[in-house]
């Protein structure tokens, strides 16, 4: 009988999806991830890998990739490229006197053929046309 309660009782119990579980970090990564993020917002311009975020905040490839994921709810380069666009879209909205190349290279991208393309990608229009079309909503 007592073993009968037993199962009953736990075929009862949920147990926890792996969804529901947050993943633990300490405080000292989820402190690195923060300064990363501050970091490349920084230095927008430049170019680093994760191989070399992770050795100059000495913080594990595996931890500063999960972590960052947790904390702002993206992979690292997701993030990094949206944050490039929209910082690029504001720049063509605000600064028209200054060209799509230099834009470009303000937010990272050497080629202007490769800042024209992810622009592209994510505004569905090319920075010229965005400039053109989204200028005359930002004026008024």
């Amino acid at each position: 009988v007592k073993i009968l309660e037993l199962l009953l009782y736990l075929d009862a119990v949920t147990v926890p999806e792996d969804d529901d579980i947050r993943p633990y970090f300490y405080r000292t990564q989820a402190e690195k991830v923060k300064s990363i993020r501050q970091f490349l917002c920084e230095h927008i311009s430049e170019n680093y890998t994760q191989k070399a975020l992770s050795q100059k905040f000495d913080i594990p490839m595996t931890a500063m990739k999960s972590c960052f994921r947790a904390t702002y709810g993206e992979a690292i380069g997701t993030w990094l490229a949206c944050y490039r666009m929209s910082l690029a879209a504001e720049m063509l909205l605000r600064e028209k006197e200054t060209g799509i190349a230099e834009i470009g290279s303000r937010v990272g991208y050497d080629n202007a053929g490769k800042f024209t393309e992810a622009i592209k990608r994510m505004m569905k229009l090319t920075p010229s046309e965005y400039r053109r079309e989204r200028g005359l909503k930002y004026e008024k």
